[in-house]
């Protein structure tokens, strides 16, 4: 795949995310259950938490510099940057 083909993808599956999101009754975001006892809102608030940090990543990454924390993580308490490095307790 190249790069062209990966940013087609990418914009795609972000258009059907984006479908599926705006099928959800407004009133039901934050009831639990769609993913285990996740919500919707749930989904979304960890979606947008990998993507900050991904693009971080692809950002540093793109410099040539290994990324800082204000991008991984935008401005977290440094008690979650610790956090945030164990993939498991970052999810949880």
């Amino acid at each position: 795949m190249n790069k062209r083909e990966l940013l087609g993808t990418m914009r795609a599956e972000r258009e059907r995310w984006e479908g599926l999101l705006v099928k959800v009754d407004p009133a039901r975001l934050g009831e639990p259950g769609v993913e285990g006892v996740w919500s919707v809102k749930d989904l979304v608030a960890h979606m947008i938490g990998w993507e900050r940090w991904a693009g971080g990543q692809l950002a540093a990454r793109a410099r040539g510099k290994a990324p800082t924390a204000l991008e991984l993580y935008g401005r977290p308490k440094p008690r979650e940057i610790e956090q945030w490095r164990d993939f498991d307790r970052f999810n949880a």
